[in-house]
């Protein structure tokens, strides 16, 4: 079986632009921002809009337009629900904050684990 970061890495490589590269950088972070929060496709398109935190997670500091649309970070869900590297990401994600200083991000694993990933609210 392959390792995680080599199936992220052969999804990644699959996009097929420098747009599509550039965001998908972003889009990650996105999902897992969603899911640590919670909240809908459309209130994350708000977010990164609205809150300076999101921006400069995502690389977007007082952006008057968001990175990407929601029918993009959609598709972005859906292409990793189909290779099954939805949860892998969670899970990744909480992993790599047990052996980091995201130490707080440790007390939230229960919230990542019962969140669904897919599909909008």
């Amino acid at each position: 079986m392959m390792s995680f970061n080599k199936n992220l890495l052969q999804f990644l490589k699959t996009a097929q632009s420098v747009r599509a590269q550039f965001l998908l950088h972003k889009l990650p972070s996105a999902i897992i921002l969603q899911a640590y929060l919670g909240i809908s496709d459309d209130e994350v398109i708000e977010e990164m809009l609205m809150d300076q935190r999101w921006q400069l997670v995502l690389d977007c500091l007082n952006c008057e337009t968001p990175p990407f649309s929601k029918a993009t970070l959609v598709r972005f869900r859906n292409r990793l629900i189909k290779k099954e590297l939805d949860q892998r990401l969670i899970d990744r994600t909480v992993e790599i904050a047990k052996h980091s200083w995201w130490i707080w991000l440790i007390s939230t694993q229960s919230s990542f684990r019962f969140f669904p990933v897919m599909g909008s609210w």
